[in-house]
């Protein structure tokens, strides 16, 4: 993470700085050093202390001295701050540079008018060797540029956690047209040599050097290509075949690091078969041990090599090299996840009022799932991303193990280190921190499985509160106290605490043998404590970290650009019903209809209204078919919507409309009516306009 006090701010830019950074994230996601960075800030800026004291605090804590003792601040040194090698922000020092924190860049230099771009790629081993190298150059050349703020940032553009548009953008230059050519051959002889990974929304030149074309207004199709000199601007490639025997049918999953493709082939002569490609871009997914996704997908062809006669994995057909690609073929199964099986056993229902027949038919599968990793154990391997989407149940009822890429042998102890991180809400403490795995990290996996099939809810929904508070939030929900007690041991903080997996198929099997019984009575809450809790809800919605900066509420992503950034970190504008703007005005309205304070939120309420009237659906909507776009806005997108359903249509709209113009006092005018029809249309909301309600 950047450290903002190395840059000089004051106090309050550097506070609201850290905020904007960290706070968002979820307890679970949080690494340890963001946590308590947020701490000592929180802790500095409550008794008026000064900026630079609460990062050399937070130096203190997170080598790990004690948290609570603040005693000792007052006596730290005030003045100069520690310039790590990871922290590129030394190099515009160096160079007598201004810059400003645009994060995930720092930019030096005067703003960029419209025009063709270079960018530089590199992996994150190489960053600051690059950086080293190419910031001397442009430094001197009195120009606009940016690059990266630290090494975390780096390798967050690297995998796609900023969109598409940046991806692997790690150094961009400015150089306008008359030393554009010159710049771009001096940029490729200095990083002869180098790796990273390729750039999409741009054109190769040489070595990891790309070009693209930046403005308002694209370059004319018919306009010279630039770089001739360079390299001829490269035809259209045309469709064909994968290694001359595969051939795409559909996308599966579209991502930064690589599609995953159903294909068929060509098995012999007069044979054709169904696969699964999935592909690993050169140079994408890189760590700081030098290795790339082409190294798990090397490790996830041996491994499937190895186990595929004993355990139920797909069946690897080849790993080959095409593109600037690495694929891995493998059998297609057809079926669904486990996930998918249970939502379709549980029926939208509860737990509690399933059928005792079902809930038989979950615990069976949990049984399988259970068989398998014993197996797995037995063999010294890991899987270490154990959640419902990574098992497959097909036709026959057969339950596959997949996406072994994260795994790890303990008799070989490889891969070393293993690999990073895996499913967020499904990951053990000690997996998050890096530690050395062992059998216990499954086992969590599996306990935040379990959590998940009995509460048909994330387990990251859990994870992020404090662990004392798990017992009753779950016991709410699935009512039996058996099977909270399973789940909570598994997810035990302490590695040594939680059973192992013969103590786990044991209580499964107790549950299995239950019959139908009297529902457990539900320990409840005060009248008074629900109010506080409300309260509490509706004072956190005028939260900056749910407001952006024009009083609107963030919104989640659409599903379909998830693959190009990471969904914790980029936000929308949504006009949606249920997970947008709409929803939530609807939900104060309620509030305030029973008597709770809405005032402080009457202002967001007020923006609200403006903002379901601008992105509204039309009079030339698609009827009836519900369709949504994304549009840009201010660094966010808006999500624009048009049909006639209370999810995404104008139905929606105009609830949201009423809500917002009950709520903030406004009363049914000549106005008011005509904004309605203006941005609905009449023939979904004729009865609505006519209640006496608006």
């Amino acid at each position: 993470m950047i450290d903002p006090f190395h840059l000089k701010l004051s106090s309050d830019e550097i506070f609201a700085e850290i905020h904007r950074q960290l706070a968002w994230t979820p307890l679970y996601l949080r690494s340890r050093e963001s946590t308590l960075k947020i701490l000592a800030v929180e802790r500095c800026q409550a008794r008026g202390l000064g900026s630079l004291v609460a990062f050399e605090y937070t130096q203190q804590i997170i080598a790990g001295s004690n948290a609570d003792d603040m005693d000792t601040v007052d006596a730290y040194n005030m003045t100069g701050v520690p310039t790590t090698s990871t922290i590129y922000s030394s190099l515009l020092e160096m160079a007598g540079l201004k810059f400003k924190l645009s994060y995930p860049y720092l930019e030096a230099g005067d703003a960029h008018e419209e025009g063709w771009a270079l960018y530089l790629s590199v992996v994150r081993w190489e960053t600051r060797k690059l950086l080293d190298l190419v910031v001397p150059l442009i430094a001197g050349e009195n120009i606009f540029f940016r690059i990266p703020a630290d090494l975390e940032a780096a390798g967050m553009i690297l995998d796609g956690e900023f969109g598409w548009d940046l991806l692997g953008k790690v150094v961009s230059v400015y150089p306008g047209r008359d030393r554009l050519i010159s710049l771009a051959k001096q940029l490729i002889g200095l990083t002869r040599g180098f790796r990273g990974p390729s750039i999409a929304s741009a054109t190769h030149l040489g070595s990891v050097l790309y070009s693209g074309y930046e403005g308002n207004i694209c370059p004319d199709p018919g306009a010279p290509w630039p770089f001739d000199e360079i390299k001829k601007l490269p035809p259209a490639k045309r469709n064909s075949l994968l290694h001359e025997r595969y051939k795409p049918v559909a996308l599966l999953k579209p991502n930064v690091k690589g599609q995953v493709l159903k294909a068929i082939y060509f098995q012999g002569r007069f044979r054709i078969g169904t696969c699964l490609l999935k592909e690993g871009k050169d140079n994408m997914f890189s760590d700081m041990a030098g290795r790339d996704i082409t190294d798990r997908l090397r490790w996830q062809f041996e491994l499937h090599q190895k186990l595929e006669e004993n355990l139920p994995v797909p069946k690897v057909i080849e790993l080959f090299k095409e593109n600037g690609s690495t694929w891995l073929a493998m059998d297609f199964i057809r079926g669904i996840s486990l996930d998918q099986f249970i939502s379709s056993v549980r029926d939208q229902r509860s737990w509690p009022t399933l059928p005792h027949e079902k809930k038989r038919s979950i615990l069976e599968k949990l049984m399988e799932i259970l068989c398998i990793l014993e197996k797995l154990h037995e063999r010294g391997i890991m899987h270490r991303d154990i959640t419902p989407d990574n098992f497959l149940i097909d036709k026959r009822g057969k339950i596959y193990v997949i996406d072994l890429e994260l795994a790890s042998s303990l008799l070989e102890s490889r891969p070393n280190p293993p690999f990073g991180l895996g499913t967020a809400g499904f990951m053990s403490p000690e997996q998050l921190n890096s530690q050395r795995p062992t059998v216990k990290e499954d086992v969590f996996g599996l306990g935040a499985t379990m959590m998940a099939i009995f509460t048909a809810l994330p387990p990251a929904r859990f994870l992020s509160n404090p662990v004392e508070d798990l017992d009753e939030q779950l016991f709410y929900i699935i009512r039996d106290r058996s099977i909270v007690k399973l789940i909570l041991s598994c997810i035990d903080p302490s590695p040594e605490n939680r059973p192992g997996l013969p103590k786990i198929r044991t209580e499964l099997e107790k549950l299995k043998m239950k019959g139908p019984e009297q529902k457990e009575k539900l320990t409840g809450i005060s009248r008074g404590e629900t109010s506080q809790l409300i309260e509490s809800a509706l004072l956190g919605l005028a939260s900056e970290l749910f407001l952006d900066g024009d009083l609107l509420w963030k919104s989640r992503p659409a599903l379909e650009n998830s693959a190009y950034g990471n969904p914790q970190k980029t936000y929308c504008r949504s006009a949606d019903f249920y997970h947008g703007i709409p929803g939530i005005v609807h939900v104060i309205e309620q509030a305030a209809g029973l008597g709770y304070t809405v005032k402080s939120l009457n202002g967001a309420i007020g923006r609200a209204k403006e903002f379901i009237q601008q992105s509204g659906p039309r009079e030339n909507a698609s009827f009836p078919v519900p369709h949504s776009r994304i549009l840009p806005v201010k660094n966010m997108s808006v999500k624009k919507n048009s049909g006639i359903g209370l999810s995404g249509g104008a139905a929606g709209t105009a609830l949201a409309l009423i809500r917002a113009f009950k709520t903030t006092g406004q009363k049914k005018t000549a106005s008011g009516q005509s904004a309605f029809y203006k941005n609905c249309p009449r023939k979904s909301l004729f009865l609505i306009l006519r209640s006496p309600q608006v």
